[in-house]
């Protein structure tokens, strides 16, 4: 989850559009779609003109998908991202 911005910014219709996506986005991450998830990543960055400086979110959303193409999580698992280095 990030903080992103007040009640002004959530009004408006190119922050709904990226919240539909950003949720679309973490449900295909909770059904493994990878690929799905690949071009959701990509169509989020596209808000970046928001203001929003998504950057940083979107690169770890990829690199956590690309860890997970390599190495699936496995059927039970709840979407919880288990750190194992610092």
């Amino acid at each position: 989850y990030a903080l992103l911005g007040g009640l002004a910014l959530r009004a408006t219709p190119p922050f709904q559009e990226l919240d539909r996506k950003h949720q679309a986005l973490l449900q295909t991450l909770r059904s493994q779609h990878w690929e799905d998830a690949q071009r959701l990543i990509q169509e989020c960055l596209s808000f970046d003109t928001l203001g929003l400086r998504l950057r940083a979110l979107y690169a770890l959303y990829r690199e956590r998908v690309n860890a997970y193409q390599r190495q699936p999580p496995g059927r039970d698992w709840d979407g919880v991202f288990i750190a194992v280095s610092k």
